[in-house]
């Protein structure tokens, strides 16, 4: 579909500076306005029948979060060869934040809490 073009468009400039600072900021496009950036990547690991996995899980739902979950119950999966080639070993559930792993799941829900809205 092909629009008509008027022959002139008027360049739109902008004199003044804007007051405020945008460093910390990134621009949400689905909304257009601006999203404050995260001070923390996370990945949550998982494999859906483990006790432990599902009690994070249920925390995360309480604290109205949403993280990316990657399920490694297939050895044969990406998800489980990034895992494994970034941890330093097989357990489940395990929170990367940052790039680091962590693997007990009272420590996950209590980081979780504590920095809640920061990842």
């Amino acid at each position: 579909m092909y629009y008509d073009i008027p022959p002139q468009v008027e360049e739109i400039s902008i004199e003044t500076p804007l007051s405020t600072n945008f460093e910390n900021y990134e621009v949400c496009y689905d909304e257009a306005r601006p999203v404050a950036k995260k001070e923390y990547h996370v990945v949550l690991y998982i494999k859906p029948n483990c006790p432990y996995c599902i009690k994070v899980m249920q925390h995360l739902e309480t604290l109205g979060e949403n993280i990316p979950v990657k399920d490694v119950t297939d050895r044969k999966s990406h998800a489980y060869h990034e895992f494994t080639r970034q941890g330093n070993k097989v357990q489940v559930p395990c929170l990367f934040i940052n790039g680091k792993p962590h693997y007990e799941s009272a420590f996950i829900m209590k980081w979780l809490t504590n920095h809640q809205g920061k990842y």
